[in-house]
């Protein structure tokens, strides 16, 4: 079920998604909080569900923001990249990055799970 149904007050803290959750009581609220980077990737420009990809990082990002509760908005690098050295994340940047608009309706991959908000996956 989508998250937006449930939740109310919901918010974007930078990364941070925050928003009263309804508990499965149908009674009491939660107030719960949830870093993108756990339900979002940059696949070369475009937001997709986290599964596999890199990370929604700031890095890779920028001019995020929530509309209607359930859209989120920003310009994404249309080609990050992560280079793994002995297990150390490096980020690599080419000399011409390009950022291009991108929008995600974030009920296709957060849900509210008894009051917390919780990224799904693929």
């Amino acid at each position: 079920m989508s998250f937006t149904l449930t939740s109310k007050n919901i918010a974007l803290n930078n990364y941070v998604l925050r928003a009263e959750c309804l508990k499965g009581d149908g009674k009491t609220w939660s107030t719960s909080t949830l870093h993108l980077g756990y339900a979002l990737t940059n696949e070369g420009g475009a937001f997709m569900v986290a599964a596999a990809g890199i990370p929604l990082l700031p890095s890779f990002s920028k001019n995020l923001r929530l509309v209607d509760g359930r859209f989120l908005h920003a310009e994404l690098d249309e080609k990050p990249d992560i280079l793994e050295l002995s297990r150390i994340n490096f980020l690599k940047f080419s000399d011409n990055r390009r950022f291009v608009k991108s929008v995600i309706n974030l009920d296709v991959c957060i849900s509210n799970k008894n009051g917390e908000l919780t990224a799904l996956s693929v």
